[in-house]
């Protein structure tokens, strides 16, 4: 690997498009959330995620697993146990993202949803942070998931401020604020420049 850039931003500020458009043009992109969701297959993890939220593991369709609901309703009304958690579990993540980058070639990207949250910004050369209005954001995010915007809201107050970052020789700042078009011009910008 030449060169480990994260990509990230808040809750529907398009930084998945971005990892896609990414994708697209030949790059290796990983992803901290598939990361998380095959380690969620593994019973040490479900345990870990459990004990870090206070709650029970379940089985569901004939296997040991996480109860999202219970957890994002225990986990975005207690600060602290979200804190928890996600001291707990994003070392395992970000570990196994850093083995799986290690064995790519030329420039690796990874989109990284909470990596300011979890202070890992020192692991990447560089950053593209994708930012887009709140109200369209949550607008759509409700549309992809069926979150009515005061859920959307909760969970966005307990992200990172992206819009307290600012433009310097390591992190690249994308306003993500026109159409698909727009955002794949930006990107690719920015692909140049590396």
């Amino acid at each position: 690997m030449d060169k480990f850039v994260a990509i990230t931003g808040g809750i529907g500020s398009g930084k998945s498009t971005a990892a896609e458009i990414i994708r697209n043009c030949g790059f290796t992109v990983l992803s901290a959330d598939k990361i998380y969701a095959e380690l969620l297959k593994e019973k040490a993890f479900v345990d870990l995620v459990c004990n870090a939220t206070g709650t029970e593991p379940i089985f569901k369709d004939g296997e040991y697993a996480i109860d999202r609901k219970k957890i994002s309703e225990t986990v975005f009304s207690d600060p602290e146990k979200l804190k928890k958690l996600n001291s707990a579990t994003h070392p395992a993540v970000m570990n196994e993202l850093k083995r799986r980058a290690a064995k790519e070639k030329g420039v690796v990207f990874a989109e990284v949803p909470l990596l300011y949250e979890g202070n890992f910004q020192d692991l990447f050369d560089r950053i593209i942070v994708v930012i887009r209005p709140d109200e369209d954001r949550f607008a759509a995010v409700a549309l992809r998931d069926g979150k009515d915007k005061e859920e959307i809201k909760k969970i966005a107050e307990n992200q990172f401020d992206y819009s307290s970052l600012s433009q310097n020789e390591k992190t690249v700042v994308i306003a993500n604020d026109g159409d698909g078009y727009e955002l794949e011009r930006k990107i690719k910008s920015v692909l140049r420049s590396l």
